[in-house]
């Protein structure tokens, strides 16, 4: 299954947000990551891009995927910069090491200027991708969209 992530042009202190979709219409979500920081390990969103969502079960985030493609490997590798950036609940950028939480609102957060979001019902989010995508299958792509 394809999956459409379309980040928004809009400028968050911190934060990048965008649209998840998918291509039977079933996923519509919010998706919440790090602002572009140059890629830089732990705290950067990705670049846009063609990414292969890996089955990934761990200790802290089970039953999600992991990405896979350009600067990015599931496991660390001297081929790749980034590694292990999930599919997660989050609410906050700040609680994102490069990963992207789903959810179903957006809050705005008067934390400074520029003002920054969050994202609420985050767990409810994740479900549906589980349970639409189906825990621990494969052959799911994530294609990343730059405004």
């Amino acid at each position: 299954m394809l999956l459409t992530l379309e980040r928004h042009p809009t400028v968050y202190k911190g934060a990048t947000l965008g649209n998840l979709t998918d291509e039977g219409g079933d996923i519509s979500c919010f998706m919440l990551e790090r602002a572009w920081e140059d890629n830089a390990p732990y705290v950067s969103c990705v670049p846009a891009g063609e990414y292969e969502l890996i089955p990934h079960v761990g200790s802290k985030y089970r039953d999600t995927w992991a990405l896979l493609g350009r600067t990015v490997s599931v496991r660390p590798t001297s081929h790749a910069s980034r590694s292990t950036i999930l599919f997660h609940a989050a609410n906050y950028h700040y609680q994102l090491s490069g990963c992207l939480a789903p959810g179903y609102q957006v809050h705005m957060l008067a934390w400074g200027i520029p003002p920054t979001v969050g994202v609420f019902q985050s767990s409810p989010a994740m479900d549906e991708i589980k349970k639409v995508l189906g825990i621990g299958t494969s052959g799911h792509w994530l294609h990343i969209i730059d405004p």
